[in-house]
């Protein structure tokens, strides 16, 4: 009964020194592998980051496409309205039609005396 006991005593510390090593073998790998599923090139982080960038990149895409839609609307209101291209003319370059007594006023102190056309305070028709 003895030489029972001894010999399972043996076979338990042989496969137990094997098991403990397995065993942590295993967690290492396990962890390994949880730290790629986390960290790596295709983890949870990078995709978190690319559906980050996305949503930026959709806002950028709806902000352009609303800035493209003003600038038609625009180019239709200059290309269709003839009043509209008449005032900016007058406005930005200073036009005026014969005949017109236009007087021009300081823009503010601290821009000097630089004079605007944009800044028209009256316009007289003679």
């Amino acid at each position: 009964m003895r030489a029972l006991d001894e010999r399972f005593l043996r076979i338990r510390r042989k496969f137990g020194l094997r098991t403990r090593t397995a065993r942590l073998t295993l967690l290492v790998v396990i962890g390994l592998c949880i730290y790629g599923v986390v960290f790596g090139d295709y983890g949870l982080m990078r995709i978190i980051e690319l559906r980050r960038e996305r949503a930026h990149l959709e806002e950028q895409i709806d902000l352009w496409t609303m800035k493209l839609k003003l600038l038609e609307a625009r180019k239709q209101q200059l290309e269709n309205d003839e009043f509209l291209i008449e005032k900016l003319a007058r406005e930005r370059l200073g036009y005026y039609k014969p005949g017109e007594l236009i007087f021009l006023f300081p823009e503010s102190e601290s821009t000097g005396d630089r004079l605007q056309a944009s800044n028209l305070s009256a316009i007289l028709m003679n």
